[in-house]
């Protein structure tokens, strides 16, 4: 039985594919099998990965919401498009717990040219007169089956040694994006020593416990976005970044009133929201 993956390609319907995806996400390995099983039974040579994924994250919803958010996270964080403001801004947010100081959206003068960056962030354990900053692209996908390649790694590579001379003063170029890297683009940013990450993977340490891939920076702290949960309909995802309003915990403890006076959300979403949120954070 063949699936279509998200880049049009066809493979052959792997069920231990599943099931790892489904422990990755904190699920047993008895309950993963199952739904596995369950899983395997319904899906028809054809289907695509996408409608894979979604027959797993509903039958997790009703047994696990925890292990449904983290099976959910890499789909929640491409829903914080379809522009990628939203996930500059939910990026320098979840730096700025990890004791980075960030700010977005900065014209910054190169030698050449002026550079408009996404996130220009100061290190959290490096003290002045030596301390650096990072030039942070922050490279969105809103689909899936697309990876950053080496043309995104050069391009800040560049922009970063611009900048550093044109202000006399140590920049390094950080890549940061919500799909995986190729070979070729991993091979350049070890060769250049440049800081890229990505999902599933991380090159070199830039937080203070060593390198973390994308999903565990949000994973080890618990900063979900609010889009992992599916009551978040695009307006209420807009009201909700209206008041800064990124990560699920947020809303952790907050009746469907509240929801709606306090950040506009939709009542239908609101009342979602509030029992999801209840059932993730265990309340």
């Amino acid at each position: 039985m063949e699936i279509i993956k998200a880049s049009g390609e066809k493979e052959k319907y792997q069920s231990g594919k599943v099931v790892r995806s489904l422990k990755r996400a904190g699920v047993s390995s008895a309950a993963a099998e199952k739904v596995e099983k369950e899983i395997g039974k319904e899906i028809k040579s054809g289907d695509t990965t996408e409608e894979l994924f979604e027959r797993v994250r509903e039958k997790l919803v009703k047994q696990d919401i925890a292990a449904a958010a983290r099976y959910s996270l890499r789909k929640a964080i491409m829903d914080l498009g379809p522009a990628g403001f939203y996930f500059e801004r939910y990026i320098a947010r979840v730096l700025e717990k990890y004791g980075y100081k960030t700010r977005i959206g900065r014209m910054v003068k190169g030698k050449c040219v002026i550079h408009e960056i996404d996130i220009v962030a100061e290190a959290p354990d490096v003290r002045p007169p030596s301390s650096h900053a990072y030039l942070i692209e922050a490279k969105y996908h809103n689909r899936r089956g697309v990876k950053s390649d080496i043309k995104d790694v050069m391009y800040m590579h560049s922009r970063s040694l611009d900048i550093s001379e044109g202000e006399n003063k140590e920049y390094k170029a950080w890549l940061i994006t919500n799909t995986k890297f190729t070979t070729k683009a991993q091979r350049y940013g070890k060769c250049r020593n440049l800081v890229i990450t990505g999902w599933r993977y991380s090159n070199p340490p830039v937080i203070p416990s060593g390198a973390m891939s994308l999903e565990r920076l949000i994973e080890d702290k618990g900063l979900y976005p609010t889009t992992i949960f599916p009551a978040v309909s695009r307006g209420t995802r807009l009201a909700l970044s209206e008041h800064n309003v990124y990560f699920a915990y947020e809303l952790a403890g907050k009746d469907a009133r509240e929801l709606v006076k306090k950040f506009g959300v939709k009542k239908q979403d609101a009342e979602k929201i509030e029992k999801q949120a209840a059932a993730l954070f265990k309340l």
